[in-house]
């Protein structure tokens, strides 16, 4: 009986990796957002992987070097120095609930309505509206994802626009989208430069 409840339970798991998002992926990717101040856009480019469940690894490489790394356990935002020699800067926290790595975990439910969030699909685009508690616990409350023809899985998205509780807006486009990458878990975990100012 316990072998064929285990059995169960790693079938229902493997059903489950088979939905919209893969259990891992890595692309490059583009940013823009605007600025609260002047309401400028402001544009950057870097790499993303991600691997199921609640593993991030975002790297902006321009204009300026900023890595954010979340497992499980703890977060880091890592700010490169702006001057060769200087120091860099590193926030270490307790990983919550909110955030991009949580967004993804989310998508695990796939394009259709649910209890975290319904979904409009149009031509294109998927637009999902999250539920209050969800939208509260992630910070946004709304997500449209585009993909470049009418197949919608995610290997072939486009880009993904989040509106956040505040209103502001962040675009991340997409190239080059690998998934099913094996993605070891020290990916996810942030090797500390040295002259590094250090906030836990």
């Amino acid at each position: 009986m316990k072998t064929l409840i285990l059995f169960t339970l790693l079938f229902n798991t493997q059903a489950f990796a088979k939905d919209f998002l893969p259990g891992s992926f890595k692309a490059d990717f583009s940013q823009e957002y605007k600025t609260s101040l002047k309401g400028k856009i402001k544009k950057s480019t870097g790499q993303i992987e991600y691997k199921y469940p609640s593993q991030i690894r975002f790297e902006v490489l321009a204009p300026d070097k900023v890595v954010f790394i979340s497992n499980k356990k703890k977060s880091w935002y890592y700010q490169a120095p702006f001057i060769e020699g200087e120091p860099g800067e590193l926030n270490i926290r307790k990983t919550g609930k909110n955030g991009l790595s949580r967004f993804f975990d989310i998508l695990k439910k796939g394009l259709k309505t649910n209890k975290f969030y319904t979904v409009k699909n149009k031509s294109e685009k998927s637009e999902l509206k999250f539920v209050k508690t969800v939208a509260k616990e992630l910070d946004i409350k709304e997500a449209q994802l585009v993909f470049k023809s009418k197949k919608r899985e995610f290997n072939n998205i486009k880009n993904v626009e989040l509106v956040y509780l505040d209103g502001h807006k962040i675009k991340l486009s997409f190239k080059g989208v690998k998934t099913g990458v094996p993605l070891k878990k020290e990916r996810f975990v942030f090797k500390t430069p040295k002259n590094t100012r250090v906030n836990q």
